[in-house]
C-alpha cells in the first residue's frame, strides 16, 4: 500500500472523527436544552384540525362553559441566558382557589381570578387585532399582547407579552413573556355570572 493511499485513508478517518464529535457534542446540547425547556410541539403535535378561526374557536364557548389554564410558563432573562418556570401544571379545575379563567366575546377578554369563596374579581380588556398580535387594553393603557401559536376546538395554545409597566423582576431574572395552554372546561354554576368588578388602578 502506497504512502499516498495510507495518507488518505488517516485524513478520511480524521474527517469521519471530526464529524463523529460534532454530532456528540450536539446530541448532547440538544439534551441540555430538552432537560429545562418544556416540549410545546409536542402539545402542537397533538392537537386537532379545524376550520374555524382562533378567534371563532375563543369566542365558541357555550354560557357554561369558560377557558382555564392547564399549563403555564414564565420566561425571564437573567445573564444573557432565557429562564423557562412552570407556573402551573396539570391545570386548575372546577372552583377551588387560584382559578385564572378568560372568557371571549367581540373584541373583549373577560379574565376571572378565583381565589376563593371572596376573593372573586374579573378584568375587561378590549382587544384590538395588529395582524395576528392582539392587544388588550384596559382603560385604554396597554395590558398585554398575545399571540395563539396552536390551537383546536379544545385547546388553545397563547404566549403573552406584557407591557413593560406590569413586568417585574425576581432572584429568576426579568419577566418577559409567559405561554399559557387554555383548555375549554364546565361550570354549571358559572360562577364569574356573579363577579363584581373590583376597583382596579
Amino acid at each position: 500500500m502506497g504512502e499516498n493511499h495510507l495518507n488518505l485513508i488517516f485524513i478520511t478517518m480524521k474527517k469521519l472523527l471530526s464529524v463523529l464529535m460534532l454530532s456528540l457534542i450536539m446530541m448532547a446540547c440538544n439534551k441540555d436544552e430538552d432537560s429545562t425547556m418544556f416540549d410545546w410541539d409536542k402539545i402542537v403535535a397533538e392537537m386537532e384540525t379545524t376550520e374555524l378561526s382562533a378567534m371563532d374557536v375563543l369566542k365558541s364557548l357555550r354560557d357554561n362553559e369558560y377557558w382555564g389554564e392547564n399549563i403555564v410558563y414564565y420566561y425571564f432573562e437573567k445573564d444573557g441566558k432565557i429562564i423557562e418556570s412552570l407556573k402551573l401544571g396539570n391545570g386548575l379545575e372546577g372552583e377551588g382557589g387560584g382559578t385564572t379563567i378568560y372568557r371571549f366575546a367581540d373584541n373583549v377578554v373577560n379574565i376571572y381570578s378565583n381565589g376563593g369563596p371572596n376573593l372573586k374579581d374579573v378584568w375587561s380588556l378590549s382587544i384590538k387585532d395588529n395582524n395576528g398580535f392582539y392587544s388588550c387594553y384596559y382603560n385604554e393603557k396597554l395590558y398585554f399582547e398575545y399571540k395563539v401559536v396552536a390551537y383546536d376546538e379544545n385547546q388553545v395554545l397563547l404566549e403573552m407579552n406584557y407591557s413593560e409597566e406590569y413586568r417585574f423582576t425576581t432572584e429568576e431574572g426579568k419577566f418577559l413573556s409567559e405561554k399559557v395552554l387554555l383548555k375549554r372546561q364546565t361550570s354549571d354554576s358559572k360562577w364569574w355570572e356573579k363577579v363584581v368588578p373590583s376597583v382596579q388602578e
